[in-house]
């Protein structure tokens, strides 16, 4: 809300956030079950649910319920669309640690993220 009002692009707070976090995960992600977990910690400490999570050796997923309370959001008046944008921060950090991150709307309302180890 406050970037909207003083017209600024979510999009480049998205990246900036993205580029200042990144450092630090760097230096304590060394895994796939390492870097879902500090996701889904962004997740929870936001308010939100875990509802399933698998890993193997290249990929990581998770069903989720969102990012942020969608109703503290829309009380500061952002909408869905909006505050969607914040999902684009774990692409920039999932790349500086050498992973590739994806998310996307189900058709139940949650989220499904994807984490993959990217190819060399």
């Amino acid at each position: 809300g406050y970037l909207q009002e003083k017209g600024l692009s979510v999009d480049d707070f998205v990246e900036y956030v993205g580029v200042k976090v990144s450092s630090r995960w760097k230096s304590v992600i060394t895994n796939l079950q390492d870097a879902l977990n500090a996701i889904l910690f962004n997740v929870l400490a936001n308010g939100e649910k875990v509802v399933d999570v698998f890993i193997n050796k290249d990929e990581a997923t998770a069903t989720v319920t969102g990012l942020f309370n969608q109703e503290i959001m829309e009380y500061y008046g952002c909408q869905r669309e909006t505050y969607d944008c914040f999902w684009n921060k774990f692409k920039l950090i999932a790349n500086d640690v050498g992973l590739s991150f994806s998310w996307k709307n189900t058709m139940d309302g949650k989220y499904m993220i994807t984490l993959k180890r990217r190819e060399a």
